[in-house]
């Protein structure tokens, strides 16, 4: 189902976009510079092998807004001599500077930057051991104002200005930290826990949306299509003009592959009976869900154009949960768990077709310089496991399932039967679930979800 975007909500999105291009320009900072120590009891330091913690660090000021939504890459990052880390045991009822909460493989930064269409928390991945922070992700929270308003024009509506910064619990094991708005017009909780890599955002007060901001191209609905196959967004080639896409409701949740660090963000919600539908008023199919992407003109390359395609006309930017106060749950996958590859030939249903896998991605700012895959040269799967292929035939997509077993690992090229006949586009391969042959310390996706949102306990 799609939806024409008004011309204000353009205008607001492309503001987001242009800030976030600029700011996703990654300091040249060498993987080596792993320790960073300033005065006694300041300054951070790396975890020593094989522990496993979470920490809140403390930064040296505010990161206003000259610094937008990039302060942390460019400027906290920078500073991490001065940080300070919040004693295990200590609960501060307020702290006025940007907070960093350090994750399995992810920085949260709780900033004051008072520019709302940034506002809310961003998501670093960690792109070396280091620590270095690379690709982000905007977690805004909001309310609509007005029951005319369109989701898209309340980017500024408590989302920005933060009111106070507050420690819930803070223990090696587990941290929450309340953030509310600008006269405590909207509040969060963000709970993080020790080795698990995935960020929990619980609502606490006035909340109508909550959003992910992650500019990419493709984004998957996982077992979004009644037969248990994924569902696709892919601005590149779906799109002719700018539209809203809902995820189907059946989704259990949502992928988006970032092509210029190799890693995924996955965003997961918690099952409600009653999904709101307050400002969006063409809301008429009843099989939409709660997640919607948006999807918009523009030039921003979000690394796809680095791919030998050219530039994607349009881009995916959004993508929102609306609904009665559920939380959501964003995983940070990194690194190696997809690829996608073009493929441009003819090929029949159920004929085998060789696959040589190549990497074709020629911008190297964001991506992990610990990679083993190189620009031009050879990928292969990294991890024994349940795979999914998602293949691009004649305009329609389709979902192979594939177990790599440990003998698969390392292969660079795979017989694939294509599920149709007709001109194959491209193929998409990700890790969806573990085998017992996973390794323990390898997150899939659906281990985020059975973890995270049905509260299963870990497998093995």
């Amino acid at each position: 189902m799609t939806q024409k975007i008004t011309t204000r909500a353009i205008v607001a999105v492309l503001l987001v976009l242009a800030f976030g291009a600029v700011g996703e320009v990654v300091a040249a900072e060498k993987a080596g510079e792993t320790k960073q120590v300033g005065p006694e009891g300041t300054g951070y330091k790396l975890l020593p092998k094989g522990k496993v913690q979470v920490r809140i660090w403390e930064t040296p000021r505010k990161y206003d807004q000259r610094s937008t939504d990039y302060g942390f890459t460019l400027l906290a990052w920078k500073d991490r001599a001065k940080w300070k880390q919040v004693k295990y045991g200590t609960t501060p009822d307020r702290i006025e500077r940007d907070v960093v909460i350090e994750g399995a493989n992810f920085w949260l930064n709780l900033t004051w930057r008072p520019w709302g269409g940034t506002g809310g928390p961003m998501l670093y991945v960690r792109t070396t051991k280091a620590g270095r922070p690379g690709r982000h992700n905007l977690l805004n929270r909001g309310y609509i104002k007005g029951g005319m308003a369109h989701v898209l024009d309340v980017g500024i509506r408590g989302t920005g200005n933060l009111g106070y910064i507050k420690v819930i619990k803070n223990t090696p094991e587990e941290v929450q930290i309340e953030s509310a708005t600008k006269g405590d017009v909207t509040r969060t909780i963000y709970r993080v826990l020790a080795g698990k890599p995935w960020v929990e955002c619980i609502p606490v007060k006035k909340y109508e949306f909550q959003r992910m901001h992650g500019e990419t191209r493709i984004v998957i609905g996982a077992d979004g299509v009644k037969d248990g196959s994924d569902w696709v967004c892919d601005a590149g080639r779906d799109y002719k003009k700018d539209v809203l896409a809902w995820f189907p409701r059946a989704s259990k949740f949502n992928l988006t592959p970032c092509l210029d660090c190799d890693a995924i963000w996955t965003m997961m919600w918690e099952p409600r009976k009653k999904w709101r539908t307050k400002g969006m008023t063409l809301y008429k199919n009843p099989d939409v869900s709660q997640c919607m992407g948006s999807v918009y003109h523009g030039s921003l390359r979000a690394g796809w154009s680095e791919i030998g395609e050219g530039n994607p006309p349009f881009i995916v930017g959004d993508t929102y949960t609306l609904n009665d106060g559920g939380k959501f749950v964003m995983g940070v996958l990194p690194f190696y768990y997809w690829h996608y590859q073009r493929i441009n030939r003819d090929v029949q249903k159920d004929k085998e077709l060789v696959i040589n896998w190549k990497v074709a991605f020629t911008r190297l700012k964001r991506v992990s310089p610990e990679s083993p895959f190189k620009t031009g040269g050879p990928w292969w799967p990294t991890y024994a496991g349940k795979w999914r292929i998602i293949s691009r035939i004649d305009g329609k997509y389709y979902t192979s399932e594939l177990t790599i077993d440990k003998a698969g690992i390392g292969k660079k090229q795979l017989t694939f039967k294509p599920p149709a006949a007709g001109k194959l586009d491209y193929v998409l391969i990700y890790l969806y679930n573990r085998t017992k042959e996973t390794p323990k310390d390898v997150y899939t996706p659906m281990d985020i979800y059975s973890e995270a949102i049905l509260g299963k306990k870990p497998a093995g």
